[in-house]
């Protein structure tokens, strides 16, 4: 989604204001005093377009192309809506109608998508839920075929999902360093080795019927059967109490993790432009115990009825995250952060969809038929896609490259886009059969203060930064806090006027911005933005002298000692224009 602002004056002069679009000139710039006041009537009008690409492919999954606005038929919360706003994208460059082809003939520059279509592409490796054999052979494939996928400037970086997230690669546009930090990733020991090797041990349990000698190998390897053992409903308790014991670390890590990915699209909604998470993981189970509680129960049919109670069922019910999953599966889709994961386990444990492929339609494209695996509830809630063979990595990567160059741009005014709430969104194309469509589930109305907050924390987690106002931050000398780990350190955020859109008035003239500011400690910590309303009021007879100047406004921020991150957004309320920036400051024991 994004937003138009409009600044309708219905007389003139603008005595002294800047343009919405720069600083004005010295010829457009006249004194205040030569011209009586004229009543000036000046309204922003903001109107907002769902924006939404759609991926058309028929049955073997290829670009279906050459559709029209009059094809699709779209739905927000089972309403029609009417688009506004329609073109094809092939080959990652615009398909113009004829009427404009006529206007702008072979002028490259009109077939070239806006910045609103560029590519923010997260590598997201799952620590928590991977082994490290697996991962090493999915990521050394994967820096093989990634740069088929990003365009020039689309910008990927690589991060870490272990209990929060973690940045092995910022974004960035060098495809060297990406492949690097992945290589780093590739290399490292860390993974989910603890949780394996309990599952393993509960395997050789359940296969011997006896939870007392459970991970013990016999000669060569084979697994070990105890001589005498004990009585079957002895060793379904303990095999039972070895599911529970692995059944509350498993849900603790698997909620950690869906922690860590809405924190992860948290971060990104706030991006200029497409965002995609690659999720590499061996899978995310909501319901870590049921496939080994069912097990249980075909192992031990002959005792079932004295097992947990008589209802091993309810065992798997006590570790369910399913709800979870579906909060940040709708999260990634109200933000239009789009999942494509890779499944780097593969042929060892499949979720029984398309093992030498892609996902098949019936598991990505309905939702239903995916709640049992988080990665493929993901892809399917955003219009992502799914590899569940980690031999054929570059399957996957070329679908992403086909979604990124070949779809469609459609929007539509919406008045609901700035309401707070989820919308669904549905999209059909009732005329052609056996097409599948993908797109993004629904979206989040978010209003002006919505959209910055977001737009900071990005700023401030991915150290990026877009400032058409000229946004400078200065910092002075820390003072020490009552707090003896704390320092007191005085921000000052410095606009230039020119910069500003200023409304005359009788005796000044008028504006007003709004300062964002989120602050992260070197332990992660991030204090949130909160809107801070700065009016701006400039007496006429100043007016000129001011446009060289900067406006200042300071802070007091009390932070701890050690590395902190600063991000501060600003947007002007009269023109609508916002920037953000970043500061790393290093703040001693002195």
């Amino acid at each position: 989604m994004y937003r138009r602002s409009l600044i309708i004056a219905l007389t003139t002069p603008f005595l002294g204001i800047a343009s919405a679009f720069g600083a004005p000139s010295a010829a457009v710039v006249q004194d205040p005093a030569a011209e009586p006041a004229r009543e000036l009537f000046l309204e922003t009008v903001d109107v907002d377009v769902v924006e939404l690409e759609v991926v058309v492919t028929d049955r073997q999954g290829n670009p279906v192309l050459g559709l029209t606005r009059d094809d699709f038929r779209v739905y927000e919360d089972s309403e029609p809506v009417e688009l506004t706003n329609f073109y094809a994208v092939e080959g990652a460059r615009r398909v113009l109608p004829p009427e404009e082809v006529a206007a702008v003939g072979d002028d490259p520059a009109a077939r070239e998508l806006p910045p609103s279509q560029l590519l923010n592409l997260a590598v997201a490796v799952d620590n928590a839920n991977i082994l490290p054999a697996n991962r090493k052979r999915v990521l050394d494939q994967l820096k093989l075929h990634l740069g088929r996928v990003v365009r020039p400037g689309d910008r990927v970086m690589v991060v870490v999902l272990d209990r929060s997230i973690y940045i092995e690669q910022s974004l960035t546009a060098d495809l060297a360093a990406v492949v690097a930090a992945i290589d780093r990733l590739a290399e490292s020991t860390s993974g989910r080795v603890e949780l394996i090797a309990q599952e393993r041990m509960i395997r050789n349990a359940l296969a011997t019927r006896d939870g007392s000698d459970a991970g013990t190998l016999g000669p060569g390897n084979s697994m070990f059967v105890p001589d005498n053992p004990d009585n079957p409903a002895t060793g379904a308790s303990r095999v039972l109490a070895m599911i529970e014991t692995y059944g509350a670390q498993a849900d603790l890590r698997t909620r950690q993790t869906f922690e860590a990915i809405a924190h992860l699209i948290d971060s990104m909604a706030g991006l200029e432009g497409r965002n995609a998470v690659l999720l590499v993981s061996d899978g995310v189970s909501p319901r870590p115990v049921e496939a080994l509680i069912d097990e249980l129960t075909a192992q031990f049919a002959d005792v079932a009825s004295t097992i947990a109670g008589g209802s091993p069922a309810s065992v798997a019910d006590r570790w369910d995250s399913s709800d979870l999953m579906r909060r940040v599966a709708k999260k990634a889709a109200a933000d239009r952060v789009v999942f494509y994961s890779m499944d780097a386990k593969g042929l060892f444990g499949s979720s029984g969809a398309d093992l030498y492929g892609l996902g098949a339609p019936g598991t990505t494209g309905n939702v239903h038929l995916a709640e049992k695996d988080a990665m493929m509830f993901l892809a399917a809630s955003t219009g992502g896609d799914v590899m569940l063979n980690p031999a054929n990595v570059a399957a996957l990567i070329d679908r992403m490259a086909s979604d990124y160059t070949d779809y469609y741009s459609l929007g539509y005014s919406s008045p609901k886009s700035q309401d707070g709430r989820y919308h669904r969104i549905e999209v059909k194309i009732p005329d052609r059969g056996g097409l599948r469509v993908r797109h993004t589930e629904g979206y989040q109305g978010k209003d002006a203060d919505q959209r910055m907050i977001e737009r900071t924390l990005s700023a401030l987690v991915f150290d990026v930064a877009y400032n058409p106002l000229d946004v400078r931050l200065e910092i002075g000398g820390g003072e020490q806090a009552e707090k003896r780990r704390q320092l007191v350190l005085p921000l000052l955020v410095r606009v230039p006027i020119s910069k500003l859109v200023l409304i005359p008035h009788e005796r000044s003239h008028q504006g007003k911005l709004t300062i964002y500011l989120a602050v992260q400690d070197e332990e992660g910590r991030v204090i949130q933005p909160d809107p801070i309303e700065v009016p701006v009021d400039i007496p006429n007879d100043q007016l000129l002298q001011a446009l060289s100047r900067e406006l200042g406004h300071g802070l007091n921020l009390q932070l701890r000692k050690g590395e902190t991150k600063l991000a501060v957004g600003v947007r002007d309320e009269v023109s609508a224009v916002e920037s953000t920036v970043n500061l790393n400051v290093s703040l001693g024991e002195g």
